[in-house]
């Protein structure tokens, strides 16, 4: 179901981009779109979007709210790293852009597809996911589903979901919890997630890349095999690594960059 579904003032315009099977009456209709189509270098809709809060986690310890980080730029999201040189009484080397939907708009099974790109560069780290709308359980027994992920220098797009099953009880393999594929990150792709109550299916450019089913045994739903059966909200996110993360160590003088081209999410009829 969907928590609030967002009235498009430009609807012709919207059908008109959108594909052919939701235009045609296809399964899927669309609740929810932002094509980022406001004015360059303004901050992305506040009636969608606000920024993550930092947090101790790696992609978050460096969140920033200025513009420099996260705005409009010719009809895309730009997130971005920079080096902290405006803040001395900030101790953060560098600033890091991060929006996300959480009070504004949730959703529990349908399809979302993100168009984006970004730099690859040393201690690269940005992600499109998902996460419970409060109120919900701790991290990671609420649930957590990663969408893509890429890092570093890598032509490789990442897609896992994180729960108390994967994660305390160290279950990942039962079922398989993590896919990746070869692709060239830096070039415009479609990252998609099919849900339903019995599978999560990610895709890319509309090719299905990975599927996590729900179990049939009692006790492994018992154990949080299968969190994905509330309203998740959607993450944005530009970040970078550190020592002993996952990706490398930041390049302070670097400006790292990913651009999202519009968000859509659809919900079956």
């Amino acid at each position: 179901m969907v928590r609030k579904i967002f009235c498009i003032a430009l609807l012709g315009l919207l059908i008109s981009d959108a594909p052919r099977a939701q235009r045609d009456g296809g399964e899927w209709q669309l609740v929810f779109s932002d094509e980022f189509n406001g004015r360059s270098g303004s901050r992305p809709d506040s009636t969608v979007w606000s920024s993550s809060r930092r947090g101790d986690s790696t992609w978050n310890r460096w969140i920033g709210d200025s513009p420099e980080v996260a705005f409009i730029r010719n009809g895309k999201l730009i997130c971005r790293a920079i080096r902290n040189t405006k803040n001395p009484a900030d101790t953060a080397a560098m600033i890091t852009g991060a929006v996300e939907t959480q009070h504004r708009f949730s959703f529990q099974y349908g399809k979302i597809e993100v168009r984006a790109k970004t730099k690859r560069h040393r201690g690269n780290f940005p992600a499109i996911w998902l996460i419970p709308e409060p109120p919900a359980p701790n991290h990671p027994d609420g649930g957590e589903i990663d969408i893509f992920e890429t890092i570093d220098m890598e032509h490789t797009a990442y897609h896992t979901v994180h729960s108390r099953w994967t994660l305390t009880l160290n279950k990942g393999n039962s079922p398989k919890h993590n896919f990746s594929e070869r692709i060239s990150v830096g070039r415009w792709h479609v990252y998609g997630l099919e849900w339903d109550a019995e599978k999560l299916v990610w895709t890319v450019d509309g090719k299905t890349v990975g599927v996590y089913m729900k179990s049939k045994s009692s006790e492994a739903l018992a154990n949080g095999q299968w969190p994905f059966d509330h309203p998740f909200y959607i993450i944005l996110n530009q970040s970078v690594g550190r020592e002993g993360a996952w990706a490398q160590p930041a390049d302070l003088d670097f400006v790292y960059e990913t651009q999202f081209d519009w968000v859509r999410v659809y919900q079956k009829k």
